[in-house]
């Protein structure tokens, strides 16, 4: 099967985005269980979560509290939409077949 540009780019944007929204899917679980944070090293009671950024934290005490940091999760959809598109990008570089019109209108696949 050949793969157009179009649908290369499509294809390397869906799954960059994907991969960074499974990164931040898999930071929680782990955060909780190694309570660990990316700013803060090892937190006794609480943990955080966010990839590459964290932009939740909960703090175990009592009372218990829970902080969102909107400027990281900023970022952090930011540095992904980026990354995604510099991904499409080389997917569409590497994968991609450019395609051409013909004379009489219809589009061919140029065979490289």
């Amino acid at each position: 099967m050949k793969v157009t540009r179009k649908h290369a780019f499509s294809i390397g944007l869906v799954g960059g985005l994907g991969l960074f929204v499974v990164a931040n899917l898999i930071t929680y679980p782990m955060s909780r269980s190694l309570r660990l944070s990316p700013k803060l090293g090892l937190l006794d009671d609480g943990y955080a979560s966010g990839f590459p950024f964290a932009f939740y934290f909960v703090w175990d005490g009592v009372p218990r509290e829970s902080a969102f940091v909107l400027i990281e999760l900023v970022l952090n959809l930011s540095i992904a939409v980026v990354c995604s598109f510099a991904i499409g990008l080389l997917f569409k570089k590497i994968l991609g077949k450019p395609v051409r019109e013909s004379s009489n209108g219809q589009t061919q696949r140029r065979e490289s």
